[in-house]
């Protein structure tokens, strides 16, 4: 019958040379052992692969030199297989091939390999051969516990194909406090997956090297825009200012996420420099790069950006407003009475045409604080000159001129604004909108009215019998 079996490796048919090995494994002969031996070169892999596991149930052949010369079979399945079945062979080859096998590129071999030598009770000789034994058996912060030892075995991870294992491995990398893992860092900048490039550049913030400024500022070109943003944030926190003017240009990225990240950035790096383009990010698309944008202003707190600070008093988002405010209020609390706030005011005029109702509320209200603000100083402004007065006397013609615009809000708005002023003088131009055609208008212009104490005249009650009554009724 063994002499049947040994003709069926000859077989054409990979399952019948597998067959005839799983039988010869059961065989003691020393023919059998070595035609098992034989069938380790078959061209199927998974004949090759029974035929190693039978071997390693006959360590009275001495097995161990045949299995060692497939431990760099190209094929993980084999590999791991010579690592399980070396398991059962010890003695100082066996031992050399497994740690060897340390160091394999796939995970599955390097852990089999663990565990085989765990099972020989194999004991490390010095503290490298600890650190590989602990990385291979996945124990990654165990062995960066041990140090130094532990860098070249976790570096070699970087190359295994599973992205969760690099990550794994970095993560324990980054907690040896060596100069020899900036090296390591910068290598991995260029791996093929997003998210170990996002781990590396977050990484490099706990190494205030020289070295990882130049791999940082070409992240900002990554691909992917989470690595973008990853980078600018750790420039922001190394907080070396030879890397504004990257950042500045990168404030022109696609990404809201990235242009939010550099603006965090440069609010940090608090450098003039970046409040040009600092400024112009007041204007981006997105809700949370324009807050940003002004946090960002204040902490750099240049008076340059006192006019666009004032312009975000009229941003449509509420939240927007009032960081602007707030703004505004650390950087100079007689912001109204400023140059930039005089420089603002044709552009405020202009959004009291805007469509977005918060947009022409905002503008009026920025205005009747610059006009309010004046009122209350004339005799000031008498005795040093006109400039402010002139300020006032812009503000007061926009918010009047708007009392005749066709937009029913802004007319609103405006005599509500002017109402605010509290100037007596104003009240006859506030007074025409009594004879409005909305009755919304005319309520508030009666109110606005109203609170300044002014009497309506006989004629403007028989004009507008309705608003008369609600005014008789008021008084």
């Amino acid at each position: 019958m063994l002499w049947w079996t040994l003709q069926q490796l000859k077989a054409k048919s990979a399952a019948t040379r597998l067959a005839a090995v799983e039988k010869l494994a059961l065989e003691s002969q020393e023919a059998a052992v070595l035609a098992l031996m034989e069938a380790t070169r078959d061209p199927a892999k998974e004949v090759r692969r029974a035929a190693i596991a039978a071997l390693a149930r006959h360590p009275e052949s001495n097995p161990v030199p045949t299995l060692c010369k497939l431990a760099n079979d190209a094929e993980l399945e084999i590999r791991c297989e010579v690592a399980a079945a070396l398991g059962h062979l010890p003695g100082p080859q066996t031992f050399s091939v497994l740690l060897g096998l340390l160091s394999d590129s796939r995970g599955a071999v390097r852990w089999r390999s663990a565990k085989s030598l765990s099972k020989l009770r194999w004991t490390p000789s010095n503290m490298r051969e600890m650190a590989a034994m602990q990385v291979a058996a996945g124990e990654y912060k165990s062995a960066a516990r041990l140090g130094a030892p532990a860098i070249e075995p976790l570096r070699a991870l970087l190359a295994d194909p599973d992205s969760q294992t690099r990550r794994h491995a970095l993560d324990a990398l980054t907690t040896i406090a060596d100069a020899r893992v900036v090296q390591v860092l910068i290598q991995a900048m260029k791996d093929d997956d997003a998210g170990v490039r996002v781990m590396v550049a977050e990484a490099m913030v706990q190494f205030p090297d020289p070295r990882v400024l130049p791999p940082l500022l070409l992240a900002l070109r990554d691909p992917a825009s989470p690595v973008r943003a990853a980078a600018a944030q750790v420039l922001g926190k190394l907080g070396d200012p030879g890397s504004v003017d990257r950042l500045v240009e990168t404030l022109r990225d696609t990404s809201w996420e990235v242009r939010k990240a550099v603006i965090e950035a440069l609010g940090r790096l608090r450098d003039a420099r970046a409040v040009e383009g600092l400024a112009g990010a007041l204007k981006d698309s997105d809700n949370d790069v324009r807050e940003t944008a002004v946090e960002a202003l204040c902490q750099i707190g240049d008076p340059r950006a006192l006019e666009r600070l004032i312009l975000a008093l009229c941003d449509p988002e509420t939240s927007i407003r009032q960081a602007a405010a707030s703004a505004l209020m650390r950087l100079d609390r007689n912001w109204e009475r400023s140059d930039s706030a005089q420089r603002a005011i044709p552009e405020l005029k202009a959004a009291l045409k805007s469509r977005d109702y918060w947009i022409r509320q905002s503008a009026a209200e920025v205005l009747t604080r610059i006009g309010k603000n004046q009122s209350s100083m004339r005799g000031l402004q008498r005795g040093i000159g006109g400039a402010g007065q002139f300020r006032n006397d812009v503000a007061i013609q926009i918010l009047s001129d708007a009392l005749r615009d066709g937009d029913r809000d802004l007319r609103q708005a405006a005599v509500e604004a002017l109402g605010r002023i509290g100037d007596h003088s104003l009240c006859e131009p506030m007074s025409s909108l009594l004879q409005d055609h909305d009755e919304v208008v005319r309520d508030s212009a009666r109110t606005a009215l109203m609170a300044l104490g002014w009497p309506p005249p006989d004629n403007v009650i028989l004009l507008q019998p309705r608003t008369a009554d609600k005014w008789a009724k008021a008084m």
